[in-house]
């Protein structure tokens, strides 16, 4: 077997893609591993998530520092499969809705509405970050998920894989870092925010369905929202696919866009970070 066959299986097995995905990660300033071990609690294995990074986006001295703290969390999957999403309008409900990767200094805050009450606020709208996060922002939401592939002689939409190959393992393995994350230093206030990437080699598409006439849309990367119920982990939970070559513009416009606008608020108000109480 010659060096270059040895090569174009490594190409196609996707074990280079998932290096050079963390390459274009860490040129952007994070520091990585790849195939980080996790344990898999609801099976009692160890497990290993493609690519991990991390990256401290700002730091505010004082007598109690703030630091602010992205995370990427990155499953990989080459091939030439196209994705399609199902989209329809975001409802009332979803207006309201917060990422759950998002972890403020503050997540709420409290304002006086008379003598003796208060009423609660989430930081996420009081701050006005639903403007500038990448999901929350758009008026659509994906609900559903499948792959264009081929079957013998036919052409057929499935979702099978998708969430056994992606969702659960970046749930799973998200839920141990973050875990491994929180602080109980009283010495320094934290702001984490964790996102979890699926970055697939070939074409995303989106279908609104609220549309006259609907008809699939190529994305550079959508975001999607997935329920989960299982024995270790309850919630709902936002996943992106990213295309490949678009992971780089991604990390630079979305991520590191987004995270900018947080510290922003923390630098321009100090008191969001000293008091929970607004006056």
């Amino acid at each position: 077997m010659t060096p270059e066959e040895i090569k174009e299986i490594l190409n196609q097995s996707g074990y280079l893609f998932e290096q050079q995905v963390a390459s274009i990660i860490e040129g952007l300033g994070f520091h990585v591993t790849t195939n980080k071990a996790y344990l898999d609690e609801e099976e009692d294995k160890s497990r290993e998530i493609d690519v991990y990074g991390y990256k401290v986006f700002f730091e505010i001295p004082g007598d109690v520092s703030s630091i602010g703290i992205v995370y990427i969390n990155c499953e990989c999957k080459k091939s030439s499969t196209p994705y399609v999403f199902i989209n329809r309008k975001k409802g009332i409900q979803d207006q309201h809705y917060v990422p759950d990767g998002i972890n403020l200094i503050y997540n709420k805050y409290y304002k006086r509405i008379g003598d003796n009450s208060l009423t609660e606020i989430e930081a996420f709208t009081y701050l006005n970050l639903q403007q500038k996060h990448f999901y929350t922002r758009e008026p659509y939401k994906a609900v559903q998920i499948c792959k264009i592939i081929q079957n013998g002689k036919k052409i057929e939409a499935q979702h099978s894989g998708v969430i056994e190959g992606f969702i659960y393992p970046l749930t799973k393995s998200m839920k141990v870092w973050k875990n491994q994350a929180h602080s109980n230093n009283t010495k320094q206030r934290f702001c984490k925010l964790f996102l979890n990437i699926a970055v697939v080699d070939s074409q995303l598409y989106t279908i609104n369905v609220d549309d006259e006439n609907p008809m699939p849309i190529e994305s550079n990367y959508v975001p999607f929202i997935r329920g989960i119920q299982s024995k270790n982990i309850k919630g709902t939970y936002l996943f992106t696919f990213v295309k490949f070559d678009y992971l780089k513009n991604f990390i630079k416009n979305e991520i590191e866009g987004f995270c900018s606008e947080v510290s922003q608020k923390y630098i321009n108000d100090p008191s969001l970070i000293n008091d929970q109480y607004l006056y």
